[in-house]
């Protein structure tokens, strides 16, 4: 099995900017799939705020409350301009003085297109979808599975794709042992590695591991990748999936939801 999971590494190593919101408010989630919807939240008051943006157009009154949601059809710039007052004494006099003021938040939300996607069969008993367009090749790995490994990708050496992995592993073989191995073998394959978060999922109604990671690959690209890993019936499965660490909270979408589509046929 060692073999196997430095060949599933190997080919794991092988955009658009979005924009942050202002730290007095949150877009959840900060990328949306087109059909999603966000959820906008601030932490600010005034005599008058005024959204901007989506569904809420040239500006729309939401003062006095402090969230709202909306299903946008294209990336959005959502603006709110508040206003508010302050009362000042002057030095000169006890008079108080009001001074009106006027400040602009703003947050960006990137909506996504899902691409079509065609379904792969694998002649070892799972399928999968993958965009439509991407090439697709099988990997000898070594074990006499089939179809052991194979891996989806725009082009030959591509920072974005998504592998599928079978590997033997016996009865005695687990999730958090699969995982171990996996995470013992990423420095043969990549450099500056560091953990975004590692837990516990069920998949297929198994228990899984969903291990996150960035990394610099052989090629010297910063990568950020997914891997799933679960065991049914003696075999382990390895879902992988990266990207351009830089544009990876935008193409987790598209990598997510072809991960989410494997099934055991």
């Amino acid at each position: 099995m060692g073999r196997t999971l430095s060949i599933i590494l190997a080919f794991l190593c092988i955009g658009i900017p979005y924009a942050k919101a202002d730290k007095n408010i949150e877009a959840d989630p900060q990328v949306i799939a087109k059909g999603g919807v966000v959820k906008l939240v601030w932490y600010f008051k005034g005599d008058k705020i005024l959204l901007s943006g989506g569904r809420f157009g040239k500006g729309l009154n939401v003062n006095g409350k402090t969230e709202v949601t909306d299903t946008p059809e294209k990336t959005t710039r959502y603006t709110f301009n508040v206003y508010y007052h302050l009362l000042n004494h002057t030095q000169a006099s006890s008079k108080v003085v009001r001074q009106n003021v006027h400040v602009v938040y703003s947050v960006v939300v990137p909506v996504v297109t899902i691409p079509k996607m065609l379904y792969y069969h694998s002649t070892t008993g799972w399928k999968v979808q993958y965009v439509k367009g991407w090439r697709k090749d099988s990997v000898n790995t070594g074990d006499g599975i089939k179809d052991g490994l194979v891996f989806f990708q725009p082009t030959m050496d591509s920072e974005e794709r998504m592998s599928i992995a079978k590997v033997a592993g016996g009865q005695e073989l687990s999730p958090s042992v699969l995982i171990n191995k996996i995470m013992a073998e990423i420095p043969e394959n990549y450099t500056n590695i560091k953990t975004v978060s590692e837990k516990e999922i069920t998949l297929l109604r198994l228990s899984a591991t969903e291990y996150i990671f960035t990394g610099v690959d052989a090629a010297g690209e910063h990568t950020e990748s997914i891997v799933l890993a679960f065991v049914d019936q003696g075999y382990g499965y390895v879902l992988s999936a990266r990207s351009d660490a830089g544009q990876f909270e935008l193409k987790q979408i598209v990598l997510r939801k072809m991960l989410s589509s494997f099934s055991l046929s």
